[in-house]
């Protein structure tokens, strides 16, 4: 399945992609366009008259958002299996559906399948792509891994990984390429609450999977994840809500599972409230800056284990009173932070 918006330079390379799968059963090809105001329905409409039996475009007769075109999709697919690509990613290896699928069918323990991902970041001025083919990009420059390599582990590799596993992982920097997943089609609607918590789906759709079966990660890359000024997920103002979604988000889903992935959650969780809590209300000013300020503290006491009368001062003195903080840092270089502003 794909879900596009505002695609239109990219979204014929993921069809692209996907229509030259090497497999040996049937498949469908699932669009959610969402009402894009760019050429994207055209293309999708063009690749959908020239491939009548492989591509099934869903009628768009206005723009349902991120979230609710990606359900209504999942809705749509009919399959075993489902394979999902964003329209603006593209999968580089022929043999991925085929792999994957294979695996699965092997494994019935086994919910989900995921594998490493190659970046192309096109704000990079040294990005060059030639348009020739997907193949060009096997030998792409920009490589990042889904499990970070240095928590990759041959066991849990070869035997596969449990939810708990990658929600650790998550704070060593473990991310979710929904152009890489390939999983059972057992989703059950409607999605439980914590699904529409987010902006973007891709790692509550994973938590949900990733609860119902094992996880198997392949760690070579078979997709490709675009970066581009058009994403969504490259703005300032994005991060700073989809980082306050997310705590929502998990919130929800360890109430979900009756908390049973609860201390995980909250190793995931403490660390990133301390820096949303300090670091991020420093983008923000009056009412919109207090706001942010009780709510994090309110998670951050949540997710701690214990009480720390120090911690908690400190924190309460930088974010209620930071002049006193670069007094006393002042004070302890004798002056020189001061001598230093002044010959600026």
């Amino acid at each position: 399945m794909i879900i596009t918006f505002n695609h239109e330079r990219y979204i014929g390379e993921a069809l692209d992609s996907i229509i030259t799968q090497r497999v040996n059963f049937d498949f469908e090809i699932v669009i959610g366009e969402d009402f894009s105001t760019d050429g994207t329905r055209y293309v999708c409409e063009k690749y959908a008259a020239e491939y009548p039996d492989l591509i099934r475009l869903l009628p768009s007769d206005k723009n349902y958002g991120a979230v609710e075109n990606e359900v209504r999709t999942l809705r749509a697919c009919m399959g075993k299996y489902i394979a999902m690509c964003e329209g603006d990613d593209f999968w580089i290896d022929r043999n991925k559906l085929q792999r994957q699928v294979d695996f699965l069918e092997a494994n019935p323990d086994f919910s989900i399948c995921l594998t490493d991902v190659q970046v192309f970041n096109e704000l990079d001025s040294d990005f060059k792509p030639d348009g020739t083919s997907p193949e060009f990009f096997r030998t792409g420059d920009q490589h990042s891994t889904v499990v970070p390599r240095h928590m990759l582990d041959d066991d849990r590799l070869k035997n596969g990984y449990k939810l708990e596993d990658l929600i650790d992982l998550r704070f060593n920097s473990f991310t979710v390429h929904t152009a890489t997943l390939v999983f059972r089609n057992s989703l059950t609607f409607p999605l439980p609450d914590f699904y529409y918590k987010t902006f973007t789906t891709d790692y509550a759709l994973f938590l949900l999977l990733g609860s119902t079966g094992k996880i198997k990660y392949f760690n070579d890359a078979t997709a490709a994840y675009r970066v581009h000024g058009g994403g969504l997920t490259q703005s300032a103002e994005y991060q700073l809500k989809s980082h306050r979604k997310q705590f929502d988000m998990f919130d929800s889903f360890n109430e979900y599972t009756n908390f049973k992935y609860n201390e995980s959650i909250k190793k995931l969780l403490f660390p990133a409230s301390k820096t949303l809590l300090i670091y991020e209300s420093g983008f923000l000013k009056g009412k919109e800056r207090w706001e942010h300020i009780f709510r994090m503290i309110r998670g951050y006491n949540r997710y701690r284990d214990g009480f720390n009368v120090k911690e908690i001062a400190y924190y309460n003195v930088v974010l209620f009173f930071p002049f006193v903080i670069r007094m006393l840092r002042m004070l302890k270089s004798g002056g020189s932070t001061q001598a230093k502003a002044e010959t600026k």
